[in-house]
């Protein structure tokens, strides 16, 4: 699995619509005219999505008993396959059921990939304002945390974010993270989001992709 150290150890753009032929998207994934992500990098779906990983952020800090270092999945050398992706959010929207190949599964992976490009830490303003004012900084000496011998945990945690996908039509959220808490502590999973009647997401469920 993806190894945590302090902030590399572990994810504004615009939507427009299809391209002719195939480019490259302002998330640096490669996409065509049968691929569009506008729906779900639009200006409403990236103020949802801000909200869900900053609140996300917050609570994690809230709870932690010792420094918290918040990075960007953009800047941890994440890096899935598209086809990982599109397997991945076949399984996650349709309950194993969905077709990895189908357009809607793959407009969401592409989205989803799309946003891990992206600096979340820069984009999110409430988000950038916590990171300001509570994320832990390490000592630029360090290639990794601190080692606690007595329990084997890292004197600080690491969290790596990426924006959420943000699924208006199915009313349901997917954020990616990461987390590191010591040498055989942490992993990487989608946090699932619903959207309530009264316009609010809460978490619903969580989907492991890794553990250490």
């Amino acid at each position: 699995m993806l190894i945590l150290p302090a902030a590399a150890a572990l994810v504004g753009c615009s939507g427009s619509g299809p391209d002719e032929t195939a480019a490259m998207d302002s998330g640096g994934v490669e996409t065509s005219i049968s691929i569009d992500i506008s729906p779900y990098i639009s200006a409403d779906a990236r103020e949802v999505g801000c909200s869900i990983v900053t609140d996300f952020a917050k609570s994690r800090m809230e709870k932690a008993d010792k420094p918290v270092v918040l990075t960007d999945a953009s800047k941890s050398g994440f890096d899935m396959p598209a086809e990982e992706a599109d397997l991945l959010f076949a399984y996650l929207v349709d309950d194993e059921n969905g077709d990895p190949e189908s357009v809607g599964i793959r407009q969401r992976a592409g989205a989803f990939l799309a946003l891990t490009k992206e600096s979340a830490i820069e984009q999110c303003g409430e988000l950038t304002a916590l990171h300001r004012a509570r994320s832990h900084t390490p000592a630029p000496s360090e290639d990794s945390p601190p080692v606690n011998l007595e329990d084997m945990s890292y004197e600080y945690e690491t969290y790596v974010l990426s924006i959420p996908l943000v699924d208006f039509d199915r009313g349901k959220a997917f954020m990616w993270y990461g987390h590191g808490c010591g040498p055989l502590c942490g992993g990487t999973g989608i946090e699932i989001y619903t959207r309530l009647p009264d316009g609010g997401w809460q978490r619903t469920d969580y989907q492991g992709l890794s553990i250490s």
